[in-house]
């Protein structure tokens, strides 16, 4: 994932990538809090709550309160749950940057495909 420190200030993502992102992190981390997702995308938590319920209605996700809480994943077996890394995820969302918004939206529809896609 690309941390606060390695994206350049100015840049925001859309949300539907912020969104591709924090479910990459989820696929990668155990669990997750979310301050350190607010700290990592530069956003309020507020943002991150929205991005988490928009997530929770498609995913399955495990919210806990409290001092040891956060989200993680609902699954088994975190190995079948992606064709994509978050290297592949960046790589594809840098080279969407150049394109017209329509291209753009192509890639973040494939991302998301290809994010969701279960092995049989």
């Amino acid at each position: 994932m690309l941390r606060a420190k390695e994206r350049p200030r100015n840049v925001r993502l859309y949300a539907s990538d912020r969104r591709i992102e924090i479910w990459a992190v989820l696929i990668m981390e155990e669990q997750t809090t979310l301050n350190k997702l607010a700290e990592m995308f530069s956003v309020s938590k507020n943002t991150i709550l929205a991005d988490m319920d928009f997530l929770t209605m498609i995913h399955e996700i495990d919210v806990t309160t409290g001092r040891n809480g956060g989200y993680r994943l609902i699954i088994s077996d975190r190995k079948n749950l992606s064709f994509l890394y978050a290297k592949h995820v960046r790589l594809l969302l840098r080279l969407a940057d150049g394109l017209s918004e329509v291209e753009h939206q192509m890639i973040r529809e494939v991302i998301d495909v290809l994010m969701n896609y279960r092995k049989p």
